[in-house]
């Protein structure tokens, strides 16, 4: 982030991410909805991380085209069984399901992404 000069920055549903944000020098927004995307441009946010945590919480996303991609990484705390059946006891998928989605990500190339949100 630093690289990017990003100071004011939102993540969809996961925190994984806050305890590497320097808070003193940056704003930090949690979204748990896709709807409130559109309350970051007020906010002058035009940086999202998204990490395949939200995979595991049952939850949707769709990221417009426009918005460009400029950090991708593997993120290997996601892909914890511990975490799986973790998150299969509140989202109400059976723990099976919940290791199918945890696979899934593995074998993805990142599950880490930086997003530029253009307006």
């Amino acid at each position: 982030m630093s690289e990017h000069k990003i100071t004011r920055v939102a993540t969809y549903v996961g925190m994984g991410s806050y305890p590497f944000i320097e808070n003193n020098t940056h704003k930090f927004q949690v979204l748990h909805h896709q709807s409130e995307f559109a309350s970051l441009k007020a906010l002058d946010i035009h940086y999202l991380i998204v990490d395949d945590y939200y995979k595991l919480a049952c939850m949707k996303l769709s990221i417009p085209l426009k918005h460009q991609l400029v950090y991708e990484a593997q993120e290997q705390s996601l892909w914890s069984p511990l975490l799986a059946l973790e998150q299969s006891e509140y989202s109400g998928l059976s723990f099976e399901k919940s290791l199918e989605i945890r696979q899934a990500m593995i074998s993805e190339n990142s599950q880490l992404k930086l997003y530029r949100l253009d307006y």
